[in-house]
């Protein structure tokens, strides 16, 4: 019960100090309260003569004050390796740059030094500082390792590569997680380091023929093609490692793996915040490719969707599409339903008197197969549509699908996977109306379009991925202006390709190909990406404007 009360005055703490008392200074490097910041304190240079003190990204959710790590840094080496240090430690240009001039001038005639040779964290206190605050990075735990990995980066520069200090780090690199390099990548963006961090992965360690690089991409391949494995996180790091390296294998893969597997970016328009400012710079890829990959992402969604669209078509419950011509004179707009079902051509395979019921039994299955089972068709009525009230909270802006008369009003927030949903339209039963209708109905339709699909996607590594030499052929050095990315010969929005081209879908491949345009075209297709198995008829199948033969 005592607990239950306060203190009385003069009593003692479990920890010996007296109630309500302050405690001893809290040492070097900690933190002396919850309210202040954590310092963590790291010397990269020997003859470090200024302090980088870092400080992460404030949060309007975080409680406690952001940890700062402070940084003893050679001026002279960040000067050589990066632009952005060398811009802002200018003395005629920056107060930072005055400030450290002023202090080296004043540490020279106290110390008769110009730089102040130091082995203990304690003496840097003596320093000029420079404040900064980092980007957003995500994935590791330590970031003063990150920090001291990265300062080390700049301090290495481009003449100390081969060094035993350097291949002794560069050995350490390569044992880090992609997660790492990424976030290293991170800070050579904001910080202009990217040219050295480019040369130091790009250098093979001792006796090996393989960069760091290399070495790093081999791993998160190998990681990333284990099955039933989905992490987007890790998959984007690698996305951006794989850019930044201009690894050609490793862009294919791991785009071809965010585009089948989806991306939470894409579902609400990416409402979890803005890249760039709260998030690190791999959730939104750059030079085009994440509206590139989230296009052919769409792409197979809607060929899924057609496919669909295709049996319910047959089986009389949509429209024949204006080009097909129905075997009957068209029906008025204002005919009654069922008297589509007397233009529809039969799909029963056998001619009996009750292949029309069979027809009418396999298109409620399909319905029922399509809403219920895999959840790829939603029905609603079509009478009335009331218009939402903004004074309602459940038709806030950031859920715009959430309204009446929405096709789809409560949408799953998951990212759709393509090899799920494929596997989960493998599961269409085989039902028939009697015994004498064997092998009519979806099934045996069904599962060859879904065999091809498969090829390009849960059978493929790289077919539906970005080929980078193909993707971006223009040369930014080369030109003042950039070419967008729907003019792309690699992209899928190129006008000059989509929808360009029939497609034939029969029993599990693609048939045929025919150019509508007569040809205009196919000397331009010849010309775009043949170094990537199927990539190009995979572009062709989930672009093309008609698609089946079933």
């Amino acid at each position: 019960m005592e607990d239950s009360f306060p203190p009385l005055p003069g009593a003692t703490a479990p920890n010996g100090l007296m109630s309500g008392a302050m405690g001893p200074p809290a040492p070097p490097g900690q933190a002396s309260g919850s309210s202040s910041n954590t310092k963590k304190t790291r010397i990269i240079s020997p003859d470090a003569n200024f302090v980088l003190d870092f400080t992460a990204p404030s949060s309007q959710s975080q409680k406690l004050a952001p940890a700062r790590y402070l940084m003893g840094v050679s001026s002279t080496a960040l000067k050589e390796s990066s632009a952005y240090f060398r811009v802002i430690l200018d003395p005629d240009k920056f107060r930072e740059g005055r400030e450290l001039f002023e202090r080296k001038a004043q540490l020279d005639s106290e110390c008769g030094m110009s730089e102040l040779s130091t082995d203990d964290a304690t003496a840097l206190a003596e320093l000029p500082t420079l404040s900064l605050e980092l980007p957003p990075i995500g994935g590791v735990s330590d970031k003063a390792d990150l920090l001291e990995a990265f300062l080390k980066v700049l301090h290495i520069g481009r003449d100390k590569l081969h060094g035993v200090d350097a291949q002794e780090f560069l050995q350490q690199l390569a044992k880090k997680s992609i997660s790492f390099i990424a976030n290293l990548i991170v800070l050579s963006d904001r910080f202009d380091g990217q040219q050295v961090l480019s040369r130091v992965l790009d250098t093979p360690l001792g006796g090996k023929r393989d960069s760091t690089g290399d070495m790093m991409i081999s791993k998160a391949l190998r990681r990333l093609q284990t099955p039933k494995l989905e992490d987007e996180d890790r998959t984007r790091q690698a996305i951006y490692v794989a850019l930044f390296l201009g690894d050609k294998e490793g862009i294919m893969t791991f785009t071809h793996r965010l585009v089948i597997d989806g991306s939470k970016e894409w579902v609400y328009g990416g409402r979890d915040g803005w890249v760039g400012i709260d998030r690190p710079l791999w959730w939104h890829l750059p030079n085009g490719i994440e509206e590139e990959l989230r296009f052919r992402h769409q792409c197979i969604l809607d060929t899924i969707t057609d496919l669909q669209s295709h049996f319910l078509r047959a089986y009389g419950a949509l429209p024949p599409q204006p080009s097909q011509q129905p075997s009957q004179q068209q029906p008025s707009p204002m005919a009654p339903p069922s008297s589509a079902s007397s233009t529809t051509k039969l799909q029963c395979r056998r001619m009996y008197e009750n292949s029309r019921s069979c027809d009418s039994f396999h298109l409620g299955e399909i319905i029922r197969f399509f809403s219920t089972r895999t959840k790829t068709l939603h029905l609603e009525s079509s009478l009335s549509y009331q218009a939402p009230d903004p004074d309602e909270d459940e038709y806030d802006e950031e859920y715009p699908n959430n309204i009446p008369g929405n096709n789809n009003p409560y949408p799953d927030p998951t990212p759709t996977n393509i090899p799920t949903l494929l596997t989960s339209l493998r599961q269409c039963p085989e039902y028939q109306i009697d015994p004498n209708h064997a092998g009519c109905g979806l099934r045996r339709r069904l599962l060859p379009a879904l065999d091809c699909l498969a090829t390009f996607t849960t059978n493929s590594h790289s077919a539906v991925g970005i080929c980078p030499i193909h993707y971006d052929n223009d040369n930014p050095q080369q030109s003042t202006t950039r070419t967008p990315t729907s003019a792309r010969t690699g992209s899928w929005r190129n006008p000059k390709f989509r929808d360009k081209v029939k497609v034939s879908i029969g029993a599990g491949k693609v048939e045929s190909v025919t150019y509508l345009v007569d040809g205009a075209v196919n000397g331009e297709l010849a010309m775009t990406c043949t170094c990537v198995v199927n990539a190009e008829l995979a572009r062709i199948v989930f672009t093309a404007g008609r698609r089946w033969n079933l």
